[in-house]
């Protein structure tokens, strides 16, 4: 089982639940290490709502604590989010398909694996500083993962997660999500 305790960089994120929950992180970096300074959940918005908290989220942070690219999750609604926030075009919204195949082909499954073990090396490093969330903690510890027969990683699907803990790991999805630049560079 993987098990990870916490989290990254001057990124934020947003993601969509089938709950319709949302969440952005946003990050700055401090004295070497990596701080998590909010974690923000938004629930019951629809398309346009959420693309407008997301706007207003970035506008009113101050300018040398604002990302340099925003993270959206394109899997379900994600994709409208990702269009109406680069329709704007006052932030650089990058989509992300954790479904898609990895640039590590021979060592994961999907991108999706590749961001949870790029995620949890970053733990490993113990180069961060994380809020105290019981979502954030309890998401990042219910993942698992396996080898497949041709030896590949596989961390398990967000359905699967459902299943097993009876609700979606949204915090932790969207966490993970920074480790995209590396991922997509």
């Amino acid at each position: 089982d993987l098990r990870w305790d916490e989290i990254w960089d001057e990124i934020w994120d947003e993601m969509r639940s089938e709950m319709r929950s949302e969440m952005r992180s946003y990050m700055r970096s401090q004295h070497k290490k990596q701080i998590i300074t909010d974690i923000k959940t938004w629930k019951r918005l629809d398309l346009m709502e959420l693309s407008g908290r997301v706007q207003a989220e970035f506008d009113t942070t101050e300018p040398e604590n604002r990302p340099v690219e925003v993270y959206i999750d394109v899997i379900g609604m994600g994709y409208g989010v990702l269009d109406s926030l680069n329709a704007i075009g006052r932030l650089n919204a990058v989509g992300i398909n954790v479904a898609e195949s990895t640039s590590q082909k021979e060592t994961y499954m999907n991108l999706r694996s590749e961001l949870w073990f790029k995620f949890r090396s970053f733990l490993e490093s113990k180069m961060w500083k994380l809020p105290a969330n019981e979502y954030m903690i309890a998401d990042l510890i219910s993942v698992k993962y396996k080898f497949t027969a041709g030896g590949k990683i596989q961390v398990e699907s967000k359905d699967q997660i459902k299943k097993r803990i009876g609700r979606s790991p949204d915090v932790a999805d969207a966490l993970v999500l920074l480790m995209a630049g590396d991922a997509i560079a």
